[in-house]
């Protein structure tokens, strides 16, 4: 482990260091700009912890030893005091790392002092711990959190617009200013009631709903063993509820209409994932808009773009899927393979495209990049984004050829082969969200990466079924 991060990591740590310390970056960072994105990446991780904590918290353990310890006498804080220290490093080591990472680029510039780095530093940590307890707070009440999320991610929004609100958001001291140290010292006291409500919030989870996730999370697990993503998240899928009455296929004179409205009337039918699925689309063109002026910068905000757009319109094509599901067997509609797939993609596109696109122009505000510029990156992405999840729906089981040993001196390479084999979608998807992000810099590499997914779907489409 140690050979590899010293490897891979260190290398790429420089590159990025490199990357702050230029002109560009440091002008960038030295700009309200810098604030605005801190205090929306803050607010995003927040709403994330919250949300994800419903589906699958921190506290978790093996359905044995979650049957015999959760339900005994011994305390919860000492029965998950291993899960919770692995996902709490796992938290704190990130965002410190990102921290420290800017901290120092900015110190070295002379943009802010030794004592105001340490700040970021600090105020980020806190920050860590927050995200942290917010998680575990998702995951003892679900519902409540679920609210709280939606709440504050509007709250978080409307505040963006307000001047001078978000510079006294805690978890962003990018530079020295009266009230600093108080914003700090109160951000710092959240953290520790966070932390010290921890065993009573573990104490209060029921059982049943520990061993469900237990073994929700042990089913997971076994699907990503055999790099079976796919279906390793559909087990967190809940089945429709609320609005499982509602009438999908409706049919009309036109059969192309018939199949989209089918995808446009099957998504309210799971209102939880379909709120999730917009709200990562709209984050995704959020994170577009606010990259639009940070010039180098921007790669990495098109890197979580592009991971976002990937996660939220995946709920939104689940009638693309079926489709490609239908085109490698014998036509079952009466209806030729080219218009089926062309017909479910208007949903996801036209869906994903609108929200991506009032994100992104909202983001643009917040900035000042060009309105133009993040439209066509907004569109591209989510063209990019179906494209990649088409190109991933339709290529079948994993060739024979993966399976072999190829010995190295660092080990067997087949390992990551098949892992991104298993990915290719949502890596296309990021190096998208990359490549729309560096357009005005480099437009040439945004045709390089359209053109991967519609190589490999006119390839996988010749070669299907």
């Amino acid at each position: 482990m140690i050979l590899l991060s010293v490897i891979c990591l260190v290398p790429i740590i420089r590159l990025l260091f490199l990357s702050l310390v230029s002109p560009s970056a440091s002008s960038v960072l030295a700009s309200p700009v810098a604030e605005r994105t801190a205090f929306a990446v803050a607010v995003i991780v927040c709403v994330t912890a919250l949300w994800g904590g419903r589906f699958q918290g921190p506290a978790t353990l093996p359905p044995f030893l979650t049957y015999a310890l959760a339900g005994s006498d011994i305390p919860r804080l000492l029965t998950y005091r291993r899960p919770l220290l692995i996902a709490a490093s796992w938290v704190l080591g990130m965002l410190t790392a990102a921290s420290i990472l800017v901290a120092a680029s900015m110190w070295t510039t002379d943009i802010i002092f030794a004592l105001d780095a340490a700040l970021v530093v600090v105020s980020w940590i806190c920050t860590a711990t927050v995200v942290f307890c917010l998680w575990v707070t998702s995951q003892t009440f679900p519902r409540a959190s679920a609210v709280s999320a939606i709440a504050l991610l509007v709250v978080g929004g409307c505040v963006l617009f307000v001047p001078g609100l978000w510079q006294e958001w805690p978890a962003e001291i990018l530079s020295s200013r009266p009230g600093t140290v108080t914003a700090l010292i109160t951000w710092a006291a959240l953290a520790v009631v966070g932390v010290c409500c921890l065993p009573r919030m573990l104490e209060t989870q029921r059982f049943d709903d520990l061993l469900k996730r237990s073994i929700r999370l042990a089913q997971a697990q076994a699907q990503v063993f055999i790099m079976e993503f796919g279906q390793a998240s559909s087990i967190y899928r809940e089945p429709p509820r609320l609005l499982r009455r509602l009438k999908a296929v409706r049919p009309s004179r036109h059969v192309w209409i018939t199949i989209a409205r089918s995808d446009l009337y099957a998504s309210p039918r799971s209102p939880i994932r379909l709120l999730t699925s917009l709200v990562c689309v709209l984050g995704a063109g959020l994170l577009v808009g606010l990259g639009s002026s940070l010039g180098p910068l921007a790669a990495l905000l098109g890197l979580g773009a592009g991971a976002l757009s990937y996660m939220g319109v995946g709920p939104l094509a689940d009638g693309l899927r079926h489709g490609a599901a239908q085109v490698s067997d014998l036509p079952l509609y009466g209806i030729s393979d080219r218009f089926l797939i062309s017909v479910h993609a208007i949903f996801p596109i036209v869906v994903s495209g609108v929200v991506t696109t009032i994100g992104g122009l909202i983001g643009v505000q917040l900035t000042s990049g060009s309105i133009l510029q993040v439209l066509v990156s907004s569109v591209g992405l989510s063209v990019l984004t179906v494209a990649s999840i088409l190109m991933s729906a339709l290529k079948g089981p994993m060739p024979v050829q993966f399976l072999t040993s190829v010995p190295s001196p660092m080990g067997d390479p087949m390992v990551l082969t098949r892992a991104m084999w298993a990915l290719d979608g949502l890596l296309t998807a990021i190096a998208a969200g990359m490549a729309v992000a560096a357009l005005p810099t480099a437009p040439a590499l945004t045709v390089v990466v359209a053109g991967i997914p519609l190589v490999l779907i006119l390839r996988r489409w010749r070669y299907r079924g």
